[in-house]
């Protein structure tokens, strides 16, 4: 088999390649974007023609659904398999979705009855993974400085989404007063529910029109199937959901970190012992705690005082010692992921650490929970948990022990190609 990766920069896309050559698959990258993001439109479909003239390819693949590759496979009468990995992905609105060479991979299952009716033959359900064997590697040579640098108590690795949330700091000022109080209306209301993402359903016409208005690079897609539809995902899961997503993982640490030494290694906030000021606050800083106003007041405070704000961490060399060296590895999934599991997940499990997550729909799917890993349904249930795992050591790893057994036992990336492949070339004798 011969396949044309179109790479782009994914953190996926090393395990997807091992996996590849791995089953012999003769690979060839067509990897321009990793180096250079802003290439235009006409010149990304020349540099995917070209690699296809004169080649014969069973298969175009990529991470992540890219609309002008799946009109080029149609030209060229090719398959485009896609994996979907990251939520929410607005491409998934173009009409291009409906083209008979696609075969697209979506990790969240709520997600996937949402787009499957566009393409039923052609859009697949298939969960996240990680790659153990990696893990293993990294983790074999761990010495004494690791261990003195990276082991702590509870740890959260990645993004406080400040940068990413457009209402985060003075954005939420540039809606009226009154759409101001509806948003954080909607944002607590969803924040104090698990397992269930109802913005979209009040993601009102009226508040579309005032983030289009105040927000002139609202997202659109320019072929979408539906406008109405694109509007409200955006307005959903791009604003409401990434303010959701910033308001809970900050109340989340600040609450923890007034009870436990927690660890936070992050590129949304400068490191340092305590983190700097972000944004301001009316009252000086104690009133606003655990507000919707703490990210968007008057006088400098310092958000995470007591939180131990640490660099971002390299994904492939330190992120697993992380992981394994924590006592608690905490998971707070965005939600705009509705049901399916982050990768996250997968990945803390894989390198043998103790996870403690947000309840998923999916989580019991593929986990036992208690025994492979362990949820929160509410901020009382989190501290509670905090309490008894750092107090019942064997437990806790001998939970991080079965998680790391069922991922590398059933849910690594080789796993996922093998089903991939099975849903893509189907044995004709069954």
């Amino acid at each position: 088999m011969r396949i044309l990766f179109h790479r782009y920069g994914s953190i996926c896309e090393p395990d997807i390649l091992s996996v590849f050559h791995a089953l012999g698959i003769e690979v060839t990258e067509e990897k321009e974007e990793i180096t250079c993001k802003h290439i235009p439109a006409k010149e990304r479909v020349r540099l995917l023609t070209d690699r296809l003239f004169g080649v014969s390819f069973d298969l175009v693949f990529s991470i992540n659904y890219f609309p002008y590759i799946s009109e080029v496979c149609l030209r060229f009468d090719l398959p485009y398999v896609c994996l979907s990995v990251d939520c929410p992905v607005l491409e998934l609105f173009s009409d291009t979705l409906r083209n008979p060479c696609n075969r697209i991979f979506l990790f969240d299952y709520t997600q996937y009855r949402r787009f499957v009716k566009r393409n039923p033959e052609h859009i697949f359900y298939l969960p996240l993974a990680t790659n153990t064997a990696r893990w293993d590697s990294v983790l074999s040579s761990v010495t004494a400085s690791d261990r003195e640098q990276y082991a702590c108590e509870l740890s959260f690795v990645g993004s406080l989404y400040l940068e990413k949330s457009p209402l985060s700091g003075k954005g939420l000022s540039k809606l009226s007063k009154r759409m101001q109080g509806y948003v954080d209306g909607l944002t607590e209301a969803q924040l104090k529910v698990y397992g269930y993402n109802f913005l979209e359903e009040v993601a009102t016409p009226a508040l579309i029109a005032e983030l289009k208005e105040a927000f002139p690079d609202y997202p659109s897609l320019p072929d979408a199937f539906s406008e109405e539809d694109i509007d409200r995902y955006v307005a959903a899961n791009h604003y409401l959901g990434m303010r959701a997503a910033e308001l809970e993982r900050v109340r989340t640490l600040r609450r923890l970190s007034e009870r436990y030494p927690v660890t936070l290694y992050t590129r949304s906030l400068p490191a340092s012992s305590g983190s700097p000021a972000y944004g301001h606050c009316v009252s000086g800083g104690p009133a606003c705690e655990g507000t919707a106003s703490l990210l968007s007041c008057e006088q400098p405070t310092s958000l995470l005082p007591l939180v131990d704000v640490r660099e971002g961490i390299s994904t492939l060399t330190q992120m697993p010692k992380v992981f394994r060296l924590s006592k608690i590895n905490l998971n707070i999934t965005i939600r705009p992921i509705q049901s399916g599991l982050s990768l996250r997940v997968f990945d803390v499990l894989g390198c043998g650490g103790f996870l403690l997550t947000n309840y998923q729909p999916e989580l019991a799917e593929y986990f036992e929970i208690g025994r492979d890993l362990d949820c929160y349904e509410s901020m009382e249930e989190l501290e509670s948990k905090v309490d008894f795992y750092l107090t019942h050591e064997d437990l806790r790893r001998e939970i991080a022990h079965n998680g790391y057994k069922k991922v590398k036992a059933a849910h690594t990336w080789a796993h996922r190609i093998s089903q991939m492949f099975h849903i893509l070339f189907p044995d004709p004798q069954q």
